[in-house]
């Protein structure tokens, strides 16, 4: 049951217009493959070592799920509190202006 209120949370935040950083288990953190081989914070390799950060970007029906790699431990948190302007970057494979 958990899993439903974790799911319950980020959807009210979805809708709220609010774009949460999604928490995820390690086994799904393990299999998710960043989009970007460029840390959207350092501009430096991602390091395959570090766990990716989930966020969700978007509202509604358009809310997507990205998974976004990290060039260093530090940068999980800069890309938390900012995930639209990191999640554009780390499409586009570079550092974010």
């Amino acid at each position: 049951m958990r899993w439903l209120r974790n799911i319950s949370v980020v959807t009210a935040l979805v809708y709220s217009g609010l774009s949460p950083a999604v928490e995820v288990d390690d086994k799904s953190r393990s299999t998710a493959k960043p989009i970007n081989s460029i840390c959207p914070v350092t501009g430096s390799a991602v390091d395959a070592k570090l766990s990716p950060v989930v966020v969700v970007v978007g509202k509604g029906e358009k809310a997507k799920r990205v998974v976004i790699g990290l060039g260093d431990a530090a940068a999980a948190e800069k890309i938390k509190a900012n995930p639209q302007r990191y999640a554009d970057a780390a499409k586009a494979n570079k550092k974010a202006e």
